[in-house]
């Protein structure tokens, strides 16, 4: 296992759930290997799905927190679209930390 020293920091997390988006989310993320390469192609990938306002992947904690527009995106879809990354590498769960719609 290859381990990366660069995370992101949980403040930025803490911010992201802070701001007023319609839903928010933290989903467990196991599988990943560092992140230069797992955890930010998780990032990238999901900041391009209509419906996710911000998505941060934090490697350290294997989580990430996602704003979303629940009209156009449920959390079952956003954990299906994370372990279709990579080939199925990832697994997912929804943590208890999720926060109601603003």
């Amino acid at each position: 296992m290859t381990a990366c020293n660069n995370s992101v920091p949980t403040n930025d997390l803490d911010d992201l759930i802070s701001k007023s988006f319609d839903s928010n989310c933290i989903l467990s993320i196991e599988g990943m290997s560092c992140q230069k390469g797992c955890a930010s192609s998780i990032e990238r990938e999901l900041n391009k799905i209509e419906g996710i306002a911000l998505a941060k992947v934090d490697f350290a904690n294997k989580s990430a927190a996602i704003s979303f527009e629940s009209n156009k995106i449920g959390v079952e879809q956003i954990i299906l679209a994370i372990e279709e990354i990579d080939g199925g590498k990832f697994d997912v769960l929804e943590t208890n930390d999720n926060v109601p719609g603003n």
